[in-house]
């Protein structure tokens, strides 16, 4: 049998959940998760780091080199990468990927590159990377913002019921629309010459990128 249920304070409750997260907190004070199989989630991490200017202060030449690897690991025979692994290559997750390649110092001849290129010249391009890969490379200076779909955060306004309100996205897509309907309203504020963050000005700061992911 169980052991008995009882009466307990509030703040003894909060005991054993505080020992078990403390367990697992790394020596650097972070959580390590394992996240794996997605592709597109550290190409994104290379590219905060590279518009912050922290590539290298944060990913030293040894896990740039493993990431290269992995990242080559991952490719697929027809030379596209897929969103998860061992998918059908996409375009998000093949011009997210070779981006990566690129920022990490990869040769452009590289014939992992020039596979990857040739697949996405022969898919549209980049232009038919879906609207999440066109405001990450819009990010990197690598596509016009004026390319980019407008998601107006007026649409936390309407009503929860419809179906266009954010609220009733997938709990990834929902997250990830709040912080780019930010960077919407951050670019209308920048036109009306406030302090908004001036799209394509260069590497943003590093308060500028945690606005974005806070």
């Amino acid at each position: 049998m169980g052991a008995a249920v009882g009466l307990r304070l509030p703040e003894n409750r909060c005991e054993e959940p505080l020992l078990w997260w403390g367990c697992r907190q790394a020596d650097d004070e972070h959580w390590p998760v394992d996240f794996s199989g997605v592709l597109f989630i550290m190409p994104l991490l290379v590219f905060a780091l590279y518009i912050t200017g922290s590539l290298n202060t944060v990913l030293s030449k040894e896990h740039q080199r493993e990431i290269c690897r992995y990242i080559y690991n991952q490719q697929n025979e027809d030379g596209g990468w897929g969103k998860q692994v061992v998918g059908p290559s996409t375009m998000l997750g093949s011009c997210l990927n070779y981006v990566t390649l690129r920022i990490l110092g990869e040769e452009s001849t590289h014939d992992a590159l020039t596979k990857g290129r040739e697949w996405i010249l022969s898919h549209g391009s980049a232009a038919a990377i879906p609207q999440w890969g066109k405001m990450w490379l819009s990010m990197i200076g690598l596509y016009d913002w004026s390319g980019n779909n407008p998601i107006i955060p007026e649409l936390w306004l309407v009503p929860h019921f419809l179906p266009i309100h954010p609220g009733t996205f997938q709990h990834n897509t929902e997250g990830f629309e709040e912080k780019l309907e930010r960077f919407e309203g951050i670019g209308r504020k920048e036109e009306r010459g406030g302090n908004g963050l001036k799209a394509g000005s260069g590497p943003w700061s590093n308060s500028s990128m945690l606005h974005f992911w806070a």
